[in-house]
């Protein structure tokens, strides 16, 4: 398993010995700028671009090899030299040859000073044969002639600057074209000059085309179509349908630079081309969308002037006693500049969106009185339900806004009410409506338990404790009354009443206890065996010199040792002295303690290496995200710890536990930072394991 780095590694300018990269038959996927490896199925070094992978050789999505650079000295077509890796090829101008490098391009360029020397072609007659003379004339002088030799059926007329070829065929059989050279087979010519016997002449193409609304196809028998596109606003090309019916549609008359005067004209009306000319009278009409003029029916106008003047508009404004509509609720827009007045008796307004400037509105501006006037106010309609109305009332002793739904009062929500202004004359508050008040505003009526604090003891001056309420109490603040058995008393008043009432043996535990006396116990009815020894022996005196009727307490304590008692190995010792530097030996036992106890206990080797084994080690699970760095709190105080990272997959699932290796900083004694190179996926967690070691030695 190849070991993870999850940061850069830095080797501070030491070398990389033994090295070799990723080896991969293809690109690794997810590769990122500036990956490198080797491509083992072309031998190419690649790197990744940002894009994808690249042969570090080429800037191509193409892996390409070093080429390797011939020269041809003798300039025959043979390289007679070639540049080692060591040698830098260098390109040198020569005479009449100057180079200039600009971008890595390289341009190469020639002066011809060649003055002296002239050359003049003609076709010169060879008898049926023609040549095609290069004459030079100057410094120097000299021709060379190129001979056209005629075939059969093939005549050469030369006539200084022009050579005619006729032919007495259309066309010339495949014997007779090969009869005029050498050789079998078809012909070509290849660079060298040469002849081919191999080439084709006089193939038959058999052309022809195929057409659809947006290009032409040229088919060839030899299978090297050629599909003609159509034209663009950048190059030419055949004109398709949609060219053509747009084309088709323009009159032969047609212009393409015509005025916007001169399309006046020729929109105009009369001249029997687009409108048709207006009715002499009522000039004022529309025109319509077949062509023909109508005059609204909402219009009749007789006004023979070139524009209507105010006081016709006026009047004919103050005419109208029909409803009027303008325009529709989709476009248009009617601006009123002035104040707007409206007489009527009801003004309607079916606009769902209402915008009014004026920050005040005056509901019965026209009151005269010198009150309010009684029921202004605002109604919401409620449709088939009751009205919402927002009312004032004038008309009582008691003035008021008004709030009702029908007739029945609504409730009113606001957040604050200002005090100094508010009469309330009768209001039921809910619970949840009353705000915290301190005590001393509270001044009659009586709390409920629940709403009654805990008090001191000293403010409780009267009344009787419920037994709920009595705290515990230590027994010698008790100095009068009777402690219930159930509390550890007696239940009396008396240790007289105590023992005069019909108290059983049972009652003070000792209901096996038979009461008899002494003598009648040991009067020889005991069986059995005491400490081992036969009741006999022991009620006859035959026990290690024992007596039966030793009764003092003191007589039995008198020479009796700690052996005598089985304590032979009991030293006499407190315990104080007992642990006082002891050695112990041996194997302590006791029973183990739980991890999170700290009391002071005895504990197992168990317990203490569990415990121990804990201390300065901690184990905390890194989630990935889009950070970075995370910073890990261990609180061990020194900055002496030891960090391991390991793989733990997606929350445990694919866990590999594998070591990784990211950059970690001590940040503080207390902290440590681990930094990624870039950020973990949030599927991919670590698990860091932080162990503190001890001080310097």
């Amino acid at each position: 398993m190849a070991i993870k780095y999850l940061n850069n590694i830095d080797l501070t300018q030491n070398q990389l010995l033994q090295a070799v990269v990723h080896l991969s038959t293809s690109d690794p996927s997810g590769g990122i700028k500036g990956q490198i490896y080797m491509d083992t199925t072309n031998n190419v070094l690649k790197f990744h671009n940002g894009s994808n992978f690249i042969s570090v050789m080429d800037n191509t999505t193409i892996a390409d090899t070093i080429r390797t650079i011939t020269v041809d000295t003798n300039g025959n077509g043979s390289a007679n030299n070639t540049l080692t890796t060591a040698e830098t090829l260098m390109l040198k101008k020569g005479t009449n040859i100057t180079l200039a490098e600009a971008g890595g391009v390289v341009t190469i360029s020639s002066t011809d000073t060649n003055t002296q020397n002239s050359y003049v072609s003609s076709f010169v007659d060879s008898g049926e044969n023609a040549v095609l003379r290069l004459t030079k004339s100057g410094a120097a002088s000299g021709t060379q002639d190129l001979t056209f030799t005629a075939g059969s059926n093939i005549t050469l007329t030369p006539d200084g600057t022009s050579l005619s070829i006729v032919g007495t065929n259309t066309q010339l059989s495949a014997s007779q074209v090969r009869a005029n050279f050498s050789g079998t087979g078809l012909i070509s010519i290849n660079g060298s000059g040469v002849i081919s016997t191999t080439a084709q002449a006089n193939v038959a193409t058999n052309l022809s085309k195929t057409t659809t609304t947006t290009n032409v196809t040229v088919n060839s028998s030899t299978g090297n179509d050629i599909a003609l596109g159509a034209a663009s606003a950048s190059a030419a090309g055949v004109m398709t349908k949609a060219m053509f019916d747009k084309l088709d549609g323009i009159e032969a008359s047609a212009t393409a630079d015509q005025t916007a005067a001169q399309i006046r004209t020729a929109v105009g009306t009369g001249n029997s081309n687009f409108v048709p000319a207006a009715p002499s009278s009522p000039t004022t009409k529309f025109l319509r969308g077949d062509g023909s003029f109508q005059t609204p029916a909402y219009i009749t106008n007789t006004t023979t002037g070139a524009q209507m003047t105010e006081a016709t508009l006026r009047s004919k404004l103050g005419g109208i006693t029909e409803n009027v509509t303008i325009g529709d609720a989709t476009d248009v827009q009617v601006t009123i500049a002035g104040n707007l007045i409206v007489s009527g008796t009801t003004t309607t307004v079916n606009s769902t969106t209402v915008n009014l400037n004026d920050h005040n509105i005056v509901l019965d501006s026209g009151n005269s009185t010198s009150g309010v006037v009684n029921g202004a106010g605002i109604t919401l309609e409620g449709g088939s339900g009751s009205d919402a109305t927002f009312t004032y009332r004038a008309n009582t002793a008691v003035k008021a806004f008004e709030l009702k739904l029908g007739e029945a009062f609504e409730s009113l929500k606001v957040d604050n009410l200002e005090a100094a202004s508010l009469t309330v004359t009768e209001y039921n508050l809910a619970t949840g409506d009353i705000p915290s008040l301190a005590a001393s505003k509270i001044t009659s009526g009586s709390f409920a338990d629940g709403r009654i604090p805990n008090l001191n003891a000293s403010k409780i001056t009267a009344g009787s404790f419920a037994t709920a309420r009595i705290p515990s109490i230590s027994t010698d603040k008790l100095t009068s009354g009777t402690l219930p058995v159930g509390r550890g008393g007696t239940g009396l008043t008396s240790v007289s009443t105590l023992l005069n009432s019909n108290t059983t043996k049972s009652d003070v535990g000792l209901g096996n206890v038979a009461n008899e006396t002494r003598a009648t116990i040991l009067g020889g009815n005991l069986t059995g065996q005491i400490n081992s020894v036969a009741v006999a022996t022991v009620t006859s005196g035959a026990a290690a010199g024992a007596t039966a009727n030793q009764d003092s307490t003191s007589t039995i304590r008198s020479g009796t040792t700690a052996a005598n008692v089985g304590l032979g190995n009991v030293t006499n010792e407190s315990k104080a002295t007992m642990f006082s530097a002891a050695a112990l030996t041996g194997n302590s036992t006791a029973l183990t303690q739980s991890a999170g106890n700290n009391s002071t206990r005895i504990a197992t080797t168990a317990f203490v290496t569990t415990a121990t084994a804990l201390i300065g080690k901690i184990t905390k699970k890194l989630s990935g995200s889009s950070a970075t760095t995370y910073t890990i709190t261990h609180g061990f105080g020194t900055p002496h710890v030891m960090v391991q990272l390991l793989d733990y997959g997606n929350n445990g699932s694919s866990a590999t536990y594998d070591v990784v290796y990211a950059d970690v900083k001590r940040s503080s004694d207390n902290a440590v930072s681990v930094v990624f190179g870039s950020a973990p996926g949030t599927s991919q967690d670590y698990l860091v394991l932080i162990t503190k070691m001890p001080a310097i030695s």
